[in-house]
């Protein structure tokens, strides 16, 4: 699966045909997400299901750190030539 990162510190993994992880300098998280074919996207990426990754607690994102994550996760995705549609 095509992984993407950047310059500052973030990256991403995608896990197959379902889900990514995305790293930022502080946490690791999930984000569920299907792979598309057919359509002008190539992924669909669900903004609100964004948790953290291989943590005891769930605790709830802001929609702030959710839009942060969103943000970079696009960009990623581009550099790694995909193209993402994103769900709320």
């Amino acid at each position: 699966m095509k992984d993407a990162k950047d310059k500052d510190g973030h990256s991403i993994k995608l896990l197959g045909r379902a889900g990514l992880i995305y790293w930022d300098k502080e946490e690791k998280y999930f984000i569920d997400s299907e792979m598309l074919i057919g359509s002008k996207f190539d992924i669909v990426v669900y903004s609100n299901s964004i948790r953290f990754y291989d943590r005891a607690d769930n605790r709830l994102l802001p929609e702030s750190k959710k839009k942060e994550i969103i943000s970079v996760v696009i960009k990623l995705l581009l550099s790694a030539k995909i193209k993402a549609d994103i769900q709320h």
